[in-house]
């Protein structure tokens, strides 16, 4: 953050006046009507606290104040993230998505809940014999969710646990070495638990989290059955606000 902080020195006017500071930057500085100064301070980047020391220096005199720098809490992020999605059977590959959780107040838990809005994709694929015949049943699945979130940020991590529902898009495509026989599309319901930690980096966060979802696949003429969601692991970086 920014911030304002007059020098610890008399209210005087006509003098040459230097500040100095441990880390970070300063303005200019600038006299007020009232005989004080003030600077706009930038600190450098990093989530750590830290203790930043000014120092003020003026016809002989010196003087120090001393304040700590702390980051803000993260009340808006978004961003994408790759990984790989499984559930030990037909789901298994790369996994694309991206999130926007928002920072919510409650009265009960203060800051630390957030509410996350999100989708991905991944693919699916197995092969298997029809009389005689090869035949592959591939295609995909888009979830999105909406979770709820518990976050705490100590320093310049952050951790966060919560689940919540998503609603999925199957796309299927059943074919033969030669021919495309059958196509369809059906959606799937079922929730979510998510597991992350992340650190500041250059003006966002890197962060890796785990997912698992239970998408049940109904039973028909063509499709999968079970769980077609299962456990997933992703990294990425987003935004911070």
């Amino acid at each position: 953050g920014r911030g304002i902080c007059p020098p610890p020195l008399p209210s005087v006017t006509d003098v040459d006046l230097d500040l100095s500071v441990s880390e970070g930057t300063l303005g200019e500085l600038r006299p007020r009507g009232d005989g004080r100064f003030v600077v706009e301070y930038t600190p450098e980047p990093g989530g750590s606290v830290r203790e930043v020391v000014v120092t003020a220096e003026s016809d002989g005199l010196r003087s120090t104040t001393r304040f700590a720098v702390q980051s803000r809490v993260a009340r808006l992020a978004f961003g994408p993230y790759v990984g790989w999605q499984t559930n030990f059977g037909e789901v298994s590959g790369p996994v694309f998505g991206g999130d926007l959780d928002i920072r919510m107040r409650s009265r009960s838990l203060g800051e630390s809940l957030m509410v996350r809005l999100g989708a991905s994709g991944y693919p699916v694929s197995t092969t298997f014999d029809n009389a005689g015949e090869e035949l592959t049943l591939a295609g995909s699945v888009v979830p999105a969710h909406l979770a709820l979130l518990l976050r705490d940020d100590p320093g310049s991590y952050g951790f966060w646990l919560g689940g919540g529902g998503s609603v999925a898009m199957q796309r299927l495509l059943l074919r033969s070495e030669t021919t495309q026989l059958a196509e369809g599309t059906r959606f799937l319901v079922g929730p979510v638990v998510m597991a992350g930690a992340s650190r500041r980096l250059l003006g966002g966060e890197a962060f890796v989290e785990v997912r698992s979802s239970w998408l049940s696949g109904r039973s028909g003429d063509i499709g999968y059955s079970g769980n077609l969601g299962g456990l997933g692991i992703g990294l990425g970086w987003r935004v911070v606000y």
